[in-house]
Formats: C-alpha cells, structure tokens, sequence
C-alpha cells in the first residue's frame, strides 16, 4: 500500500462517526496496521518527552475551576466538584478541585486548634474488656427503609 493510500486512510478513520475498528474493518486494515501507519506518520515520540495522561485535565477545565472557585468562594471542594458536574460541562472529583484549590492558595489552613492522630494509643490495655470502641453509621437503602450499621470493637 502506498503511503498516500496509508495518509488517506488514517484521515478517514480519524473522520468517520463510526469507532475505530468498525471503520478498520469496514476498509479492510487491521489495527496494528493502522497504529503502525499512525506512528510512522506523526513521527516517534521524543524520548523522555512527557506523555499527557489520558484522564489529565485539560488547561481550560483548570482556569473553569478557578474561575467558578473565585466566583464561589463560599463553596468547598466537594460543593463546587458537584456543581461543576451539574453546569459546567465537565466532570471533575473533589480530590481534583481540592489540588487545584489548594496550589493557589484559595484554601484555608488546618484550623490551630485541630491537631492530627497521634502515632500511639497513651492507655493501652492489658485484658479483654478494659477499652472498647464503637462506630456507627446511618444509611438509606431505596425501597427498604433507613438503616444503621454499628461496629463495636473490643480493644483488650
């Protein structure tokens, strides 16, 4: 196959509202083939270069987040991740906005009076029944009812 048969075919897959490999087998290429042609075409990839992930956010879904950040300073992360979903036209998680938020100084510190978890239980126990723990939380099943799960952990 000549190389402007190859060209021609490339464009038409990159063109056509059908997926790739029903476009493939409807010209009569295989992927690998078709793969092959595409890198030869577009040139090898510089080694080293950064390759951009699949799931990156693109530069103008980062300035939309800015923007509606600076527009919305009274929502958090996870209220703004939400609406962006709702209007903007894109989804993005709240870890995401988070990052994002974050790097540019538009959250707010850890409260002083928080401290994190310390490394070690002081009281630590010496027989069962001395120290227990207990977690519970509520839950909606659709069409059954409100339901709590509650976990009690001896710690002896």
């Amino acid at each position: 196959m000549t190389d402007t048969r190859r060209q021609e075919v490339i464009a038409l897959v990159s063109k056509s509202p059908h997926t790739i490999q029903a476009t493939l087998n409807e010209v009569g290429v295989s992927r690998r083939s078709y793969y092959r042609w595409k890198r030869r075409l577009h040139g090898p990839r510089e080694a080293g270069a950064p390759r951009r992930p699949w799931n990156a956010l693109r530069d103008e879904e980062r300035q939309g987040i800015m923007d509606h950040a600076l527009a919305q300073p009274h929502r958090t992360p996870r209220e703004l991740a939400w609406w962006l979903c709702d209007h903007a036209g894109f989804s993005v998680s709240e870890s995401s906005v988070y990052r994002i938020l974050k790097a540019q100084g538009l959250l707010p510190d850890r409260a002083a009076d928080q401290q994190p978890a310390a490394k070690k239980f002081r009281h630590k126990t010496k027989w069962p029944n001395e120290l227990w723990q207990s977690d519970a939380t509520g839950f909606l099943i659709p069409g059954w009812g409100h339901y709590w799960m509650v976990s009690v952990l001896d710690d002896g």
